[in-house]
This record gives structure tokens, sequence and C-alpha cells, in this order.
């Protein structure tokens, strides 16, 4: 919807730490911001957004944007100081995704969401299945209980993971059959070896 409208977003997930919310709502100055619930005492405005409540629209609104206009911020860890916003545009989004759909998958795919949307790699678990006619799959819980959905899910046909969610699935690799599971990325982080074994 954000996209739709000509704007562009910039995600932060309410379990990260105060301070870096507060950096992030300082440095991004936002003009508004879509919640389900308040969470935080702020000057910006805030939008409540119950899914149950927003119906289905019989009009399909266009905006003019152009490849440069941004799509989304992502903002850095903050590992080697303080968490930068990194602007992505609409001309970046486009490029990748178009390289993703073809590079990536052949037909349309239906993925779930494992990582939050304050990470970089939940666009193209987030976008891919969308433009391509696939589906996205919402599962809650943290990180591990959303994979461990995944792979009990038969519908899943596509997953991008980090190494990291790879080594949560020694915990409950036995039993786990993903039948129709036809295309694992791996990245965003070292991938050893043993990883991979």
């Amino acid at each position: 919807g954000v996209l739709k409208s000509g704007a562009a977003y910039v995600p932060i997930d309410p379990a990260t730490p105060k301070e870096r919310i507060e950096h992030i709502l300082n440095d991004a100055a936002p003009k508004v911001i879509l919640t389900r619930e308040k969470t935080l005492e702020t000057e910006v405005p805030f939008i409540s957004m119950n899914l149950e409540d927003l119906g289905e629209k019989e009009t399909n609104p266009a905006c003019a944007v152009e490849k440069d206009d941004i799509a989304y911020v992502i903002y850095t860890s903050g590992t080697t100081g303080k968490p930068k916003g990194v602007a992505v545009t609409r001309g970046n989004l486009d490029h990748y995704l178009s390289y993703a759909d073809q590079e990536y998958q052949k037909e349309a795919c239906t993925t779930v969401l494992i990582t939050s949307l304050s990470f970089d790699l939940s666009v193209t678990s987030l976008f891919l299945p969308l433009i391509s006619g696939g589906s996205l799959l919402l599962k809650g819980g943290d990180a591990e209980e959303r994979l461990r959905a995944a792979f009990k899910d038969n519908r899943v046909t596509f997953l991008k993971l980090t190494p990291s969610h790879l080594k949560m699935l020694e915990t409950y690799a036995d039993g786990v059959d993903v039948p129709n599971l036809e295309t694992l990325i791996v990245g965003g982080e070292e991938f050893t070896t043993d990883t991979a074994r």
C-alpha cells in the first residue's frame, strides 16, 4: 500500500531496542507510522491498521513515480557505529526483482516471510511472489517458529534463508519433509562448507 501510494517505507521492528527505534525515527523523519497498535511515544502521527477492517476496494488507484524515487530505507545493524539508513530506489528494487524472478524461479512461488521486515533479506521473500503471481504466507512467532512452520507447510516452494537459519534446522531436521520446496536461496552471512553439508 505504501509503494502504491507513491511513498517510501522504513520498516521498524517493535522488538528492537528503544534507542534504535528512536534513532531511526529521528534520522528518517517519517510523516506517519502505520501500525496495528501504538507501541511508543513520539510526535509522529500514528495510523492504526486493523487488517480485518480494510476490506476490498473496487478501484485501482494510480500514482506517478520515477525510477529514482525512494522505495524503502533499511537501517544497518550499527555494529560499526550508529545505524545508517540505506535508501533503495524504485529502479534499484525493480532491477533486483527482475533479476531474482529470472534467476531464482521459473514460475510463481509460494514462500514464508522468515526474517523481520527491518532486514533487507526480507525484500526477496516479500516482493518476489507478489510480482510473479505467487503467494506470501505470513506466520506468527519468532524467526525459528516461522522457519519451523515453513518447513511444515507443504505449499512452500521457495525459501530465502541465512546460514544461521540453516543451523536452526539442525535442531528439528529429523522428520522434516518439504515435498514441494523447489528453490532454496542462502545468503546474507558467511556460508561455510560445514553449514552447507
